[in-house]
């Protein structure tokens, strides 16, 4: 694992598995995306966050989303053959848009520079590491008004360091320091 601030990464690859969650329409929206944008399932970074470690998601707000993913772009550039970053969470369901809007920001700006996002349905992990922090998420998911859901957040190589490039501009290099 290599910590590189609000998460931490690691070597591996998506799982096949993942491409039969959700029907068909997303079967083959996942599937042109492993082959045509990310050119396959592995290798990639996986993310990893720790939903009951406060001080860690204390980093999840738009400037440590920013630095991570900075980060992980070094961490690219030193390693060619790394196809992206992958993460599955709870934090990536877009109904946080509307529910939790400051912990939906970072991965709202993450899709909004070629960010994907794939529904993997729900979990008893992912019901409690949404409602263990925040009183109105577990509430709402109480009342049946919210059901936390946990997405793959697949953003490839190309897609990334382009983002960096439109961050830094085209001749600066990144200053994030892999940590």
């Amino acid at each position: 694992m290599i910590p590189a601030g609000q998460q931490k990464i690691h070597l591996d690859g998506i799982a096949r598995r993942f491409l039969f969650k959700n029907g068909v329409k997303q079967f083959l929206k996942f599937s042109a995306f492993i082959f045509f944008e990310l050119g396959g399932f592995k290798p990639l970074y996986q993310m990893h966050t720790d939903s009951f470690d406060r001080d860690l998601l204390a980093e999840f707000n738009f400037e440590g989303t920013k630095g991570f993913y900075l980060r992980v772009a070094e961490l690219l550039k030193l390693n060619p053959g790394v196809k992206g970053v992958f993460g599955i969470g709870w934090t990536n369901d877009p109904q946080l848009a509307s529910i939790s809007p400051k912990l939906w920001q970072g991965v709202g700006y993450l899709v909004d520079n070629g960010a994907k996002l794939f529904n993997l349905g729900s979990s008893k992990s992912a019901i409690s590491g949404a409602t263990y922090v925040s009183l109105k998420r577990k509430q709402l998911y109480e009342e049946g008004k919210y059901m936390p859901t946990n997405y793959l957040l697949v953003w490839s190589r190309k897609k990334l360091l382009a983002w960096t490039d439109r961050l830094l501009g085209q001749h600066c290099e990144i200053k994030a320091t892999v940590l």
